[in-house]
């Protein structure tokens, strides 16, 4: 099986952030950044004198995991668990680091809801759940949880059992894709005068949904109000002013 590459592992960050050409690539500790938000000296081949191979030879070279520090992990940390290699991951809640074992607290329990210290087991196969991206791209939705809360009769007063009942139960949710925040730009719409003979806008409008912020350009804000999208650098397009 073709391991993956750095290209394909980094590509929504390559997209989003628009630095897919080299010229504009920086490497951060083996990971994309954008060059102008990142020193020479800090960049991974800020040493190289032409940086630009060095950089394409790291995007289609293969991604490699990187290796865990169990020891610097904290207790109850969402990490993913296996024991045999051709298996699917199973989501558990880290509990500590033993003589070389990695071991998560029993049926995806945390240190809260676990019986004492020793409910705990060791897997084979261990990794970060963030390396994976579950832990920011996914969510559980509310309404139900809030069901699985009624179908067990829940009152003000719950029980240790019923609480790891509840937690087994949300557990068996399907999980779903975090929507992915947007990017929009600022329209200016209104004017009352111009500088320097360009037109100083006074109202402008959100380029995704069209929530109108009225005040000047020193008032916007990184993102729209109205429908959460990340602004560019507060970058304004203006309108064309009819005669």
């Amino acid at each position: 099986m073709r391991k993956m590459l750095n290209i394909e592992k980094y590509k929504k960050i390559l997209i989003d952030t628009e630095v897919i050409n080299t010229t504009k690539l920086a490497v951060l500790n083996d990971k994309p950044v954008e060059c102008r938000a990142c020193h020479c000296d800090k960049c991974d081949f800020g040493g190289k004198k032409d940086c630009n191979p060095y950089l394409e030879e790291w995007l289609f070279s293969e991604y490699e995991e990187p290796e865990a520090d169990w020891s610097k992990v904290k207790v109850d940390t969402p990490i993913l668990v296996k024991d045999i290699l051709k298996s699917e991951w199973i989501k558990r809640y880290f509990a500590k680091y033993e003589n070389g074992r990695v071991y998560v607290w029993k049926e995806g329990k945390t240190s809260w809801s676990a019986v004492n210290e020793h409910d705990v087991n060791f897997w084979k196969y261990a990794k970060l759940a963030e390396s994976e991206g579950l832990v920011m791209d996914e969510y559980i939705k509310k309404a139900d949880v809030l069901q699985i809360l009624a179908e067990n009769n829940y009152t003000d007063k719950i029980t240790l059992d019923l609480y790891n009942k509840i937690v087994r139960d949300i557990d068996k949710l399907k999980v779903k894709a975090r929507p992915r925040r947007c990017k929009g730009q600022w329209i200016g719409t209104e004017y009352d005068g111009y500088a320097d003979g360009c037109p100083v806008y006074d109202t402008f409008e959100c380029s995704e949904c069209g929530w109108e912020h009225d005040g000047e350009e020193d008032t916007l804000t990184d993102y729209c109000p109205n429908c959460g999208a990340k602004m560019k650098e507060h970058l304004i397009v203006q309108q064309e002013i009819e005669d």
